[in-house]
């Protein structure tokens, strides 16, 4: 009994003090990566798709977009403004984090940096529109009751293509990201008194069209943040002795100065043929 309290409590030190070490590092790296240098290269344009349905719930053969004049905002969405909110919110909130950024105009000052230097290039960046309907259930007795809203909703994705400028050995990477918004219909069912009827009663929040301009400035505040965490673990890796595990993967709240588990708060990486 003894032999084994012993072996897991050397089990547990162990993970303690690969803990420790990690959080180490990932301070080292917030405290003193002041030399820390992003190119960031917007999309060539955006790619806009509306769907009658939740494009998995398709039927199959029916995998295109349909008309993006039925949809209700995407269709009078300028792409500038869609690129222009994203990058511009994409650069202030990294900046926000000390990186020094870059974009296009300033590509020949990028390239003589001889230190810690990444691109990040927006290869593609895409808003997508469908309807959906949302259902709300009570039982009261032996009676089931529902209702149903019929509801707007709006993705925003974007694939990023990372390589480091000093480092040309290294294969690229890509990232995914999405962001999501909806109508919301929040509230509860409640009984009549006198009648006893049920009804639901709720207070609506439905999408406007500015909202699709502020998910975009959303998902560059989001990025941001998936650029940095990405970083600041590429950091750890480069410097830790042993593979570490996804759940490892640390988030580094700015405002709270704390660092945390990201867990799925982070980029999906999407694998290439031939990449490790």
């Amino acid at each position: 009994m003894n032999f084994t309290k012993g072996i897991f409590l050397l089990f547990l030190v162990l993970i303690l003090a690969s803990c420790s070490s990690q959080r180490k590092l990932a301070t080292e790296f917030i405290t003193g990566e002041a030399d820390l240098h992003v190119l960031l290269l917007p999309p060539p344009g955006v790619l806009k798709k509306y769907y009658p349905m939740h494009p998995d719930s398709l039927p199959p053969g029916l995998v295109e977009p349909f008309n993006l004049e039925e949809s209700k905002f995407i269709k009078d969405a300028e792409d500038s403004l869609l690129i222009n909110f994203f990058m511009s919110s994409l650069r202030e909130n990294l900046e926000a984090f000390d990186v020094r950024v870059y974009g296009p105009a300033d590509i020949e000052n990028f390239l003589r940096l001889d230190s810690s230097a990444y691109v990040f290039s927006v290869a593609q960046l895409e808003v997508l529109e469908y309807p959906s309907e949302q259902v709300r259930y009570a039982v009261l007795d032996t009676t089931v009751y529902e209702v149903a809203f019929a509801k707007v909703n709006l993705n925003h994705s974007q694939w990023f293509e990372f390589t480091e400028l000093n480092h040309p050995e290294r294969p690229m990477q890509v990232f995914y990201s999405m962001q999501v918004t909806s109508d919301v219909f929040d509230g509860r069912f409640r009984q009549n008194i006198l009648s006893g009827e049920m009804f639901y009663e709720f207070e609506p929040y439905r999408l406007r069209f500015d909202d699709l301009y502020q998910l975009s400035i959303f998902a560059g505040q989001k990025n941001a943040q998936f650029i940095f965490d990405f970083l600041l673990n590429k950091y750890i890796d480069d410097r830790s002795k042993k593979p570490r595990k996804a759940v490892d993967y640390l988030q580094y709240d700015r405002e709270r100065h704390s660092i945390r588990r990201a867990y799925n708060d982070r980029f999906i990486r999407i694998p290439l043929q031939n990449s490790n």
